[in-house]
């Protein structure tokens, strides 16, 4: 399965232009990347989740926007060029922030 969504991914990234200005693009990722795991940490402390699973809690919801995404956007037909430009750039961002969200998990949920 993996290889197909990859091709299928490979092959919406050369019909869709990745235009790196689009500032909706920047607020999808940033939502997902850095306000996702502050949403997760706020409800880690409220249902009281403690050890190696708040941890994969805090951690889970820091991974970038899956491309299953895109591909659902481009069988629907309902902006698959967004869903495909939020897919790279989550994925690109988030080569800095999951490491940062796994150090505070480690460090801040392991108690």
């Amino acid at each position: 399965m993996i290889p197909a969504a990859l091709l299928s991914l490979g092959i919406q990234l050369s019909i869709v232009k990745i235009d790196f200005k689009d500032k909706d693009v920047y607020l999808a990722s940033f939502m997902r990347l850095c306000i996702g795991p502050v949403l997760a940490y706020l409800l880690i402390l409220i249902l009281g989740v403690q050890g190696v699973l708040a941890q994969v809690m805090l951690i889970s919801s820091a991974v970038p926007t899956a491309i299953n995404t895109a591909l659902i956007a481009v069988e629907l037909n309902s902006q698959p060029e967004f869903a495909t430009r939020v897919v790279v750039i989550s994925t690109i961002f988030s080569v800095v922030t999951l490491p940062v969200v796994i150090f505070l998990a480690k460090q801040v949920l392991f108690q």
